[in-house]
C-alpha cells in the first residue's frame, strides 16, 4: 500500500466504523451503568429453564422429570436440564427471576415486540436503544446490536458488529495488517495533522451548510479515535481461555463489554436464535440454552477482568414461553406465559424469584406492592412491567425522551427492587 492510498483509508476508517456520519468523543470519567438486553429469539420452554415443572397425574410435561427433581441454587428454583447447573450455581446471587410474564400472544413477531420493548405497538425503541439514546451525545457507538426484532424507534441509529467483527477489527488499526505496519507512527501522525488542519481551514471558508456539517463531523471522529484504539487494546487483554470464541453470542458478549470499558459504547442488544423447538425439544432446546448460558457466564467472567461487574445490567427476555406438554413429534408448541431475568451484582434483590404460575404454567394475579399472590385484587404480571422496571433500574423512566413512548401501565408499579 502507497502514502496516497494510506492517506484515503485513513480518512474513511473512523466514518466505515460508526452507524452514521455524526461521531461523538466519548467522556473519560462516565462511571455510569452499562445494559445489556438479550433477546431468546424463537420461545424458549421455563419449564426446563427458571420455572421449573414437574409431572403431574400422569401428564409428561418434562421427560427430565421421569427421573429428576427440581434443583435450587440459592433461593432460585432451575430444572436439571441442559447445563442449567452451571449458570443457576454461578450466577443466582446476581439474579431476579420473574415468571408468570403474559405476553398475551402466541405469535413470534408481536412476542418480541412486547418482551423486548414493553409495548404492543409498533415503532417502540428496544430498553437498549431507550437507555443509549438518553447518552447517546457522549458516546462514538452509543449502542451495538447483532439482528434479531430490533426497534430503534427511531431515537438512535445503532451500530451493526455482531456479523461484521473482522471488518470492524481491521478499521480499528487501518495501517496494520497482520504483523505488518504500512507505516511508521510518525508518519501517521504527520498524515493526521495535516487533514486536521485542512479540514479546520475548508471549515472556516465553508458556505454550505452539508459542507460544513461534514468537516464538523470530520474533526468530531478524530477526536474519537483514541477511544477505538482503547476498544483495540483491552479487546487484546481480555482472556478468553475455557470460551469457545467461534460462538457468535460469546463474540457479541465480548465486544459489547470491550466497548463499554473503552468508552466507545454503553448499551448492546445480543442475540441467539433457534429456540422455536416444535419437534425433537429436547435435544434442540438442550443445545440452544448450553449456548446461551455459556454466554451468559462467559459475560460475567468478561466483566469481573474489566472491572466493571458492578455496573453491569442484563435483560434476558424471549418471545413467550412453550406448552407444558409436548406434542406428537416430540417438540413444544407456543405458550404466551413465560419469564424474564433481571441480572445485577451486588445489590439487595437478587437471589430470588418473583411471579408464580400453577403446574400447568398458567399465571396468578400478583400484588405489585408486596409481589405475593392476590387472587382477589391483584394484577396479572405483563412484559411491560418488566420493561417499565427496566426503564426504572437504568434510570431513564422520567427521561423527556421516555414521554414520547408510554408503557400505558396505568400506575402499576411492581417492586421487583424493594
Amino acid at each position: 500500500m502507497n502514502r496516497r492510498d494510506l492517506l484515503k483509508l485513513s480518512g474513511i476508517a473512523l466514518a466505515s466504523a460508526a452507524p452514521t456520519t455524526r461521531l461523538w468523543a466519548a467522556p473519560t470519567d462516565y462511571q455510569g451503568q452499562f445494559l445489556i438486553q438479550m433477546q431468546v429469539r424463537g420461545a424458549w420452554d421455563v419449564a426446563s429453564y427458571c420455572d421449573p415443572k414437574l409431572n403431574k397425574n400422569g401428564k409428561i410435561i418434562n421427560n427430565w422429570a421421569k427421573t429428576k427433581g427440581i434443583e435450587t441454587a440459592g433461593n432460585i428454583a432451575y430444572a436439571p436440564f441442559a447445563n442449567n447447573a452451571d449458570l443457576f450455581e454461578k450466577h443466582h446471587d446476581k439474579m431476579l427471576v420473574i415468571n408468570g410474564v403474559n405476553s398475551y400472544t402466541n405469535g413470534h413477531n408481536a412476542g418480541q415486540q412486547y418482551n423486548f420493548t414493553g409495548s404492543t405497538q409498533a415503532g417502540y425503541p428496544n430498553l437498549s436503544a431507550s437507555f443509549a439514546a438518553t447518552l447517546q451525545a457522549d458516546f462514538p457507538m452509543p449502542l451495538l446490536v447483532n439482528g434479531g426484532t430490533f426497534s430503534s424507534g427511531d431515537v438512535i441509529v445503532p451500530t451493526r458488529l455482531g456479523r461484521d467483527i473482522e471488518t470492524f477489527n481491521t478499521l480499528l488499526e487501518p495501517n496494520v495488517s497482520g504483523t505488518k505496519q504500512y507505516l511508521p507512527d510518525e508518519d501517521i501522525r504527520a498524515i493526521d495533522n495535516f487533514r486536521t488542519k485542512r479540514a479546520r481551514d475548508n471549515l472556516d471558508k465553508a458556505s454550505i451548510a452539508a459542507d460544513k456539517r461534514f468537516l464538523e463531523d470530520f474533526l468530531i471522529a478524530n477526536k474519537s479515535f483514541p477511544n477505538f484504539a482503547e476498544f483495540k487494546r483491552v479487546l487484546k487483554s481480555v482472556d478468553t481461555t475455557g470460551f469457545d470464541m467461534r460462538e457468535n453470542l460469546n463474540q457479541q458478549m465480548l465486544y459489547a463489554l470491550v466497548g463499554f470499558k473503552s468508552g466507545t459504547s454503553v448499551s448492546a442488544d445480543t442475540v441467539i436464535n433457534a429456540f422455536d423447538t416444535h419437534s425433537d425439544h429436547d435435544n434442540l432446546h438442550a443445545g440452544r440454552l448450553t449456548k446461551a448460558n455459556n454466554a451468559i457466564i462467559f459475560a460475567w467472567e468478561v466483566a469481573k477482568q474489566l472491572g466493571i461487574t458492578d455496573r453491569l445490567n442484563m435483560f434476558i427476555a424471549s418471545d413467550f414461553a412453550r406448552t407444558p406438554w409436548y406434542n406428537d413429534g416430540g417438540g413444544k408448541d407456543h405458550w404466551p406465559i413465560g419469564s424474564a431475568i433481571v441480572m445485577k451484582s451486588g445489590v439487595s434483590w437478587t437471589d430470588r424469584v418473583v411471579g408464580k404460575t400453577d403446574d400447568g404454567l398458567k399465571a396468578y394475579k400478583l400484588n405489585p406492592n408486596n409481589l405475593r399472590r392476590d387472587d382477589a385484587n391483584g394484577v396479572i404480571l405483563e412484559s411491560k412491567h418488566v420493561m417499565a422496571f427496566g426503564r426504572r433500574l437504568m434510570g431513564i423512566e422520567n427521561d423527556p425522551l421516555m414521554r414520547n413512548f408510554d408503557l400505558r401501565t396505568d400506575g402499576v408499579d411492581f417492586k421487583f427492587d424493594y
